[in-house]
């Protein structure tokens, strides 16, 4: 069954309204997992080829961007600065969904 992202919304709203010590074991591998999987990078919204990390770090979000050259010669930056994304969520962590992954295979 899929979820719409409506329907994902409510679901969280309605967990965060519970203390977190009262979430259950399935609810608390939800959230971590949604917090800690990678992040799927979208393609290019001018071309939909590849995009590629532009700008990281400095607490700021992972920047992506598609940067193709014109025919005729160097960088075609409306392309470029049209098909910039932002990963809010700063990635995911392996270590996290791993442990999630060892926790899971136990019970």
């Amino acid at each position: 069954m899929t979820t719409t992202s409506a329907e994902a919304r409510k679901r969280r709203r309605e967990l965060y309204e519970k203390e977190i010590g009262d979430w259950t074991d399935d609810e608390v591998i939800e959230v971590l997992t949604e917090r800690y999987a990678p992040t799927d990078v979208p393609p290019c919204r001018v071309c939909g080829g590849e995009l590629s990390i532009q700008a990281v770090g400095g607490g700021q979000p992972t920047q992506y961007a598609h940067q193709v050259m014109k025919p005729e010669g160097g960088v075609d930056w409306d392309h470029y600065k049209e098909s910039a994304w932002e990963d809010r969520r700063q990635g995911g962590d392996e270590a996290v969904i791993d442990l999630i992954r060892r926790f899971k295979g136990r019970e």
